[in-house]
């Protein structure tokens, strides 16, 4: 582990894509060191190694670092993390914190997304909150209904369609509410797409659709993040550096996961980060 401590300013910033680097290791770096620096990214970047093994107890030290910047792509990198490795209580505790103060540029926007990342159907209802705080800002309610989507919808569909009418709140609680219902039967709070979240399915229908011409790159961008933070498998090669998809190297990423019997690791209902199990509840680092 290198005890050298870089220039953050562009080291770190594939972390705002995904949860590698395309062209450096990051375990190379000491996290105690970049923790040390108070730098944005160094801290990003550290609690990225961290989380890697199963360490989560430094999560409260990205909430400081997104609230005194503007910077989009450390915000990115920031709620990736806190929404792909954070427990739902803290998920929660942290949505509170920032809508403290709601006009911050861009808060409303990265909530929806925080949210979103949880794969927690709780989320629902605090994603309607936020539509309904969120008159004022139609990117942040276009967002909030792309979230309620991809936790609720198998595809893009009558849901997401809606961002284009800007539908008042009691209409959209009526649009979604035959997905909600569908979905409280369901033991876990664990969901995506519709169905309870299960890494290995998820793999398989990515795999499926990668073989269709038509697959909506906004999905395949979620899956991947959902995917890549849950097993930790670098899928960086997925796209190339202007982000176009590499479909031959996605389905090369997916079979090689698929033909290790991930169904004996991963279990239907379960959030994982870098195949470590996500603690169901968390109390605030003292």
């Amino acid at each position: 582990m290198s005890d050298e401590i870089e220039d953050d300013e562009w080291t770190f910033r594939d972390l705002s894509l995904g949860f590698h680097l395309r062209n450096d290791d990051i375990l190379r770096y000491d996290p105690e060191g970049l923790l040390r620096t108070g730098r944005e990214w160094n801290i990003v970047a550290a609690l990225n190694i961290l989380g890697r093994s199963g360490n989560f107890s430094q999560l409260d030290r990205l909430t400081p670092v997104l609230a005194a910047t503007d910077d989009a792509q450390i915000w990115d990198a920031g709620i990736n993390m806190l929404g792909f490795s954070g427990s739902w209580s803290q998920i929660v505790r942290w949505y509170d914190l920032f809508m403290q103060r709601p006009d911050a540029p861009g808060v409303k926007y990265y909530m929806a997304f925080l949210l979103g990342a949880s794969c927690d159907r709780r989320a629902i209802n605090v994603l309607l909150d936020l539509y309904s705080r969120s008159s004022d800002s139609e990117e942040a309610r276009n967002h909030v209904i792309r979230e309620l989507s991809c936790l609720l919808e198998d595809r893009n569909n009558a849901i997401l369609l809606a961002r284009n009418a800007d539908p008042p709140f009691e209409d959209l609680v009526s649009l979604i509410r035959p997905s909600v219902e569908a979905q409280a039967s369901k033991e876990s709070n664990s969901i995506f797409e519709g169905a309870v979240l299960d890494i290995p399915s998820l793999a398989e229908k990515m795999r499926n659709e990668l073989f269709q011409e038509d697959e909506a790159r906004g999905r395949l961008l979620r899956r991947r993040l959902v995917f890549e933070a849950a097993t930790g498998i670098d899928c960086t090669a997925m796209f190339n550096e202007i982000g176009n998809l590499n479909r031959l190297a996605a389905i090369a990423i997916l079979d090689e996961f698929l033909d290790t019997d991930p169904g004996a690791r991963f279990l239907p209902g379960r959030r994982y980060f870098f195949g470590h199990p996500i603690p169901l509840s968390s109390t605030p680092r003292g």
